[in-house]
């Protein structure tokens, strides 16, 4: 079952001076509870809690249930687009594996520094659907080949899960792990053979 709720909160964003009224909502996936905040400038952050027993469930191909629909242009679109993410079968291939189509993040303070930025940024832009690259690449599309450390960094406090998808990177020997520390519990959901393209099975970590 996917619930959405919505409430408005003002909240700063670290690094940023600025106050941002915020959105939250969640959205039940079939790995958790996801906690989404927006602003009118894009995503702040998505944030997952495991699934309880109570409401784990294999079947992902549910229609959504909207409780409340009063989170935002910008909430809307992000929980649109993750419900199209956890489809069995997504509707559109453009919208997963486009860029361009995906819900617009706040970058402003989303990081503690500007090549932290720059990392998730190339993470998001760069690591294409279906594909995975190691950190030291990643470095290396974002301009410092050499800052795999850093890249790790970035990603293990990545605040945008799934859309900047810290999910394709992997380490240099090709084994794989789940970059951000908070989702370390989904791995074994995300982790799975991966797909060059949208298919009817969800859960890959080419998505």
């Amino acid at each position: 079952t996917y619930i959405r709720k919505a409430f408005v909160t003002m909240s700063p964003k670290r690094n940023d001076p600025d106050i941002h009224k915020t959105h939250e909502q969640y959205l039940q996936t079939p790995v958790g509870l996801a906690t989404i905040s927006t602003c009118d400038r894009g995503i702040h952050w998505i944030k997952m809690a495991p699934l309880s027993s109570e409401t784990e469930t294999n079947d992902t191909g549910k229609s959504v249930e909207s409780k409340i629909n009063n989170s935002g242009i910008i909430g809307k679109q992000t929980v649109e687009w993750l419900e199209e993410y956890f489809q069995i079968k997504p509707k559109s291939k453009e919208i997963l594996t486009n860029p361009a189509k995906y819900p617009p993040i706040c970058w402003s303070g989303l990081s503690k520094s500007d090549f932290g930025t720059q990392l998730l940024k190339t993470a998001l832009e760069k690591v294409k659907y279906g594909k995975t690259v190691s950190y030291s690449e990643l470095a290396a599309l974002a301009g410092n080949p050499g800052a795999s450390r850093a890249a790790g960094t970035a990603l293990k406090n990545n605040p945008v899960w799934i859309i900047i998808p810290c999910h394709r990177i992997i380490k240099s020997d090709g084994t794989s792990e789940l970059a951000s520390e908070d989702h370390s519990w989904a791995t074994n959901w995300i982790s799975q053979p991966q797909p060059t393209e949208p298919t009817q099975c969800p859960g890959f970590r080419g998505r």
